[in-house]
């Protein structure tokens, strides 16, 4: 609830941002919170983990996206989120305003963003072990 889910992801951006260098030893104690945050199915959660999740990714790509594969089943195959959500369709297929939009709000767009993340900076072994966990996914690396 608010104010303390602001304070946290406020206070988690500010962190990664002033020591980017400091956020790979973090990884282990980092997971547990944001598998939480994934089981909780609720799309608003949802949403935040996933950015925050991408902004861990992106504090130091070359580092920590191969440093993330060998847990992906702990996040990836103990949370049902990815599977669930990989090919669900988008709410403004039809002709409707996606309201969300702005805010980036879509739980399946943020999955889908996620997944590709996760393959692009993890290196040679990230393609395997997302199919294993999510064989519907495909790859983007061609």
């Amino acid at each position: 609830r608010d104010p303390y889910r602001f304070l946290a992801v406020q206070g988690l951006l500010d962190l990664m941002e002033a020591c980017p260098h400091k956020v790979l030893a973090c990884i282990p104690l980092l997971l547990p919170p944001l598998k939480r945050a994934l089981d909780t199915q609720q799309p608003i959660i949802l949403a935040t983990t996933l950015k925050i999740f991408q902004d861990i990714i992106l504090a130091d790509p070359e580092r920590i996206g191969p440093a993330l594969v060998p847990f992906y089943h702990h996040f990836l195959g103990a949370s049902a989120v990815f599977n669930k959500h990989k090919n669900t369709r988008r709410s403004n297929e039809r002709d409707e305003m996606d309201w969300g939009q702005r805010r980036r709000l879509c739980v399946s767009e943020l999955v889908n963003e996620t997944l590709e993340l996760l393959e692009i900076t993890g290196g040679r072994g990230a393609i395997e072990h997302l199919r294993y966990m999510v064989p519907s996914y495909e790859s983007v690396m061609k």
